[in-house]
């Protein structure tokens, strides 16, 4: 006798196997070549134009860990003109970074910055109450207009 698979003829016919095509994965992070020195330099040269150009911009386009690090070092210059404290100065460098945090000190208006120095040359609002011990920003705007000018004059009988 037969086995079953020798009795049954065979009805299904193999399909030749097509090769597809090949998908190649291009891993730009782990090649084994070598970069030359010359493309090391010109890598070097770009980030060093960046640089230059992050430096010379206004006081609104400069990130934040920038601006805190130069109103600490207004701060420090602040405190041995005026012969603040070094207790009054942390307090001070503390009112920078939460006025920065609540955006008081985020325009041009509201510090005047020396671009090509890259130090911050004053701070025109900035005031220190000596009773309280606090600083304080006032508003110092011209075009502000009093709200007691807008209203209706009274009448008098």
């Amino acid at each position: 006798m037969l086995s079953n698979e020798e009795e049954k003829p065979s009805i299904i016919a193999e399909k030749p196997v097509k090769p597809e095509k090949e998908l190649y994965f291009v891993n730009r992070y782990n090649t084994t070549q070598n970069i030359e020195s010359d493309n090391i330099n010109s890598l070097d040269q770009l980030l060093e134009k960046e640089k230059q150009k992050s430096k010379n911009e206004p006081w609104n386009k400069i990130d934040k860990t920038t601006k805190i690090q130069l109103l600490h070092s207004y701060a420090e210059r602040y405190g041995t003109e005026h012969k603040i404290p070094t207790k009054e100065i942390k307090n001070l460098k503390m009112f920078f970074t939460e006025s920065l945090n609540k955006g008081k000190l985020s325009k041009n208006k509201d510090i005047s910055y020396n671009k090509d120095t890259q130090t911050v040359s004053s701070i025109p609002s900035l005031f220190f109450n000596s009773e309280k011990k606090a600083f304080t920003l006032r508003i110092i705007d011209n075009k502000r207009v009093s709200t007691m000018k807008s209203l209706t004059p009274k009448k008098n009988k």
